[in-house]
């Protein structure tokens, strides 16, 4: 059976290093919990599954960027990575083109539940990067990919799953 043109690719880490774009990254908490995260203090999460949307722009582009959100030990630096401790990455969806980080998050709030100021603190435009799926994430993600595929010019890729192990994080030359 033809896959149908809107099904977003799949890609691996490696095929994405270097490469600038937006991505959704799929967690999931096990269990309620309360997590001090950053200088938002302490913010309590029900638990299912959560999107975060983020951006990579730097040189080593969204491969780097996700094998990030995926290393241990690793320093603190963004409010996902105090959540990232607790859960348990599932999927991961790229934008290479078409859509901006501020955009897709403002465009999720209008069907998502936010996690109000998680990882907003630098986007005027959205209230959050994070939202909550619920049980629900399978359809949430469909949802993300037909929002997606009605941007002109957007195109979306998968990493496939089994390569959203930790991962040790990558050493950078001095």
């Amino acid at each position: 059976m033809p896959k149908d043109s809107r099904d977003p690719q799949t890609v691996s880490l490696d095929e994405l290093s270097g490469r600038k774009g937006t991505y959704v990254l799929v967690l999931q908490l096990a269990a309620a919990c309360k997590i001090v995260v950053g200088g938002l203090g302490a913010v309590s999460f029900n638990g299912g599954h959560y999107a975060y949307v983020g951006s990579a722009r730097g040189p080593g582009g969204l491969g780097a960027r996700l094998t990030r959100h995926l290393s241990r030990p690793k320093k603190k630096r963004w409010h996902i990575d105090f959540l990232l401790e607790r859960s348990t990455p599932r999927e991961a969806m790229v934008f290479l083109s078409g859509v901006r980080e501020p955009f897709l998050a403002a465009s999720l709030e209008s069907f998502l539940q936010p996690v109000r100021g998680f990882g907003a603190s630098d986007d005027p435009v959205s209230q959050s990067h994070l939202f909550y799926l619920g049980d629900e994430s399978i359809e949430a993600m469909r949802r993300i990919v037909e929002l997606a595929s009605a941007m002109p010019g957007c195109r979306v890729a998968t990493v496939k799953v089994q390569n959203l192990v930790r991962r040790q994080p990558v050493k950078r030359p001095a």
